[in-house]
């Protein structure tokens, strides 16, 4: 099965960058981009997400969809299997936010999706906090790219639960990630989570990661997790499959599980000889409400008091556009709210 991958913007290809690094550490023969699939304009979108989305006036830089389309188009052609895709992108700004969320209109009307959510500031935060016994080496953001790519690399690269019996991976990772965490179509957010120590018992590694979770919003009210996936990169499978039962419940504890769901932990191993003991953590966590409810906030804000609006307008939104927009994000948090209520 083969996947395709799409770098948007500025955000989507550095990390995508730091992507290919870690999934061609480890292999002889290195996977890269095809130079004709490198395609952009001279001008970015200026942080406008109407720019990003619509494109200009000119006939050349109209074309970068259209080219866009146009190698994806043969890439898929390319493919024996072919299964999807990963988009990097961001919600922010102009090309990554406006350009990648019409090619996930226009490719997510016939493909299942989920989204992995990773917010700077919490990225930030969570890394200094790793770092408080080294002050002298900062957050840099090539280091929180660097980690973003781990989480990522930590789902998609083959696995031996997702392995055939030959031993030949089919790729069904991405996919197979999408079944198992996304159990309603309205809920489809995930929070990830990437820890890679040397010398450390996988209690230690899991027990660090639940630690980073926040489990509670500002008034106390604890968040729940829809489903969860873990997947476990290293040497001692053995021992970490021995004391399953035993992790499963410290995981459904830290992230409170539903109780409608009577399987909210699945776990993946991969045997790794590097020296090195990974854990990453993906959950459908209702604490995406929170990021949801303040980016409608100060949308709400700025579109009652019109500002910016003319920048969206030349371009060609409608008001039509800003209330569909607005619908989509409350039925969002709501379906959440329902859901983690049952």
């Amino acid at each position: 099965m083969s996947t395709v991958i799409l770098q948007v913007g500025q955000c989507g290809n550095q990390i995508g960058k730091e992507l290919w690094t870690v999934m061609n550490s480890d292999k002889a023969n290195k996977l890269g981009i095809r130079p004709a699939n490198i395609h952009g304009r001279r001008r970015g979108s200026g942080t406008n997400w109407a720019l990003g989305y619509y494109g200009s006036n000119v006939a050349e830089e109209d074309s970068l969809l259209k080219c866009t389309m146009d190698a994806i188009r043969k890439e898929v052609e390319r493919c024996s299997s072919f299964s999807g895709f990963i988009m990097l992108h961001s919600i922010s700004g102009g090309t990554g936010s406006g350009l990648g969320s019409r090619l996930c209109e226009v490719l997510g009307d016939e493909y299942s999706d989920c989204i992995l959510w990773f917010h700077n500031d919490e990225i930030l935060e969570r890394l200094q906090r790793r770092s408080s016994k080294h002050p002298e080496v900062g957050v840099s953001y090539v280091t929180m790219n660097q980690h973003i790519a781990k989480c990522l690399a930590g789902l998609i690269l083959p696995t031996d639960t997702l392995t055939a019996r030959s031993g030949i991976s089919i790729g069904q990772e991405p996919w197979e990630l999408v079944r198992s965490v996304t159990p309603l179509p309205a809920q489809k957010f995930l929070l990830v989570n990437n820890l890679t120590k040397r010398n450390s018992s996988w209690e230690n590694i899991i027990g660090s990661l639940n630690q980073e979770l926040k489990k509670h919003d500002e008034d106390g009210k604890p968040y729940s997790s829809l489903s969860n996936l873990m997947v476990v990169r290293g040497h001692s499978m053995d021992s970490f499959t021995q004391q399953w039962k035993a992790t499963e419940k410290r995981v459904k504890t830290a992230y409170n599980c539903v109780k409608w769901n009577p399987f909210p932990v699945e776990y993946w191993t991969a045997q790794d000889n590097s020296g090195t003991s990974a854990v990453t953590m993906a959950a459908n966590h209702s604490s995406i409400t929170d990021h949801l409810s303040l980016i409608g906030f100060s949308a709400r804000l700025k579109y009652d008091a019109k500002a910016y609006l003319h920048w969206y307008e030349k371009y060609g939104c409608e008001q039509s556009d800003f209330d569909d927009a607005f619908t989509v994000l409350n039925d969002c948090i709501q379906a959440y709210t329902e859901m983690v209520g049952r």
